[in-house]
């Protein structure tokens, strides 16, 4: 826990010294149990802060480095930690209060390196897994399913030579498909109306309503 503070500190405070925080960082998360007190001291929300600082054009080496640390993170989404270890699920709340889904995006259209798409795709199919509906309105409000349709088109993710992250740019894509259906129905949109919980979203766009108004 002490490491993991002075970790935290050293992070929050500048871009100078990631070369060797990062590195540290990457290796401290794989042990299970430093995974939980990062979490737990709002790391991922740190993580996210760092890469808005660096911007999707800053050093890709660093930007990869975060996204791998990210990706890490959301490994316990592919299993029922709750079973296996007697302990809550994983919280995807966490990422969509840090606005790392944002950011994912944007580096996936900066495209400042092919390992950093690769990495922020595996993060995001990770975060899908859960079936979150909050996480899966957020993606498509920010337009990761047509991020995925046109790398899908271009066949950039063959091109990539990569077999995982062809599976996990299909398997986000499929996801996102199926649950736009459920989430853009006219149900939906009365259903937050009623709750006075109006949040912009896929409910609230030109092309939902061409397809709803009559049903006012």
């Amino acid at each position: 826990k002490r490491f993991c503070l002075w970790l935290y500190e050293s992070l929050s405070q500048t871009n100078a010294a990631l070369e060797n925080l990062l590195p540290v960082c990457s290796i401290f998360i794989r042990k299970q149990s430093a995974r939980d007190i990062f979490v737990q001291s709002n790391g991922i929300k740190l993580l996210t802060s760092v890469l808005s600082r660096l911007g999707p054009n800053g050093n890709a080496q660093y930007l990869y480095e975060i996204t791998f640390v990210l990706w890490t993170l959301t490994l316990q989404c592919t299993a029922d930690r709750s079973q296996l270890y007697d302990e809550p699920e994983f919280d995807a709340q966490i990422f969509l209060s840090s606005g790392s889904i944002p950011l994912l995006s944007e580096l996936i259209a900066a495209a400042p390196s092919r390992k950093v798409v690769r990495m922020c795709i595996s993060t995001l199919k990770n975060l899908s897994m859960l079936h979150d509906v909050a996480v899966l309105t957020e993606m498509l409000n920010v337009g990761i399913d047509k991020q995925m349709e046109i790398y899908i088109n271009n066949n950039s993710h063959v091109a990539a030579n990569d077999n995982e992250v062809e599976s996990d740019c299909k398997s986000l894509f499929d996801t996102l498909l199926r649950n736009y259906k459920d989430l853009s129905t006219f149900e939906k949109y009365v259903s937050e109306l009623q709750s006075g919980a109006l949040r912009w979203g896929i409910v609230h766009t030109e092309k939902f309503w061409r397809e709803n108004a009559k049903l006012i």
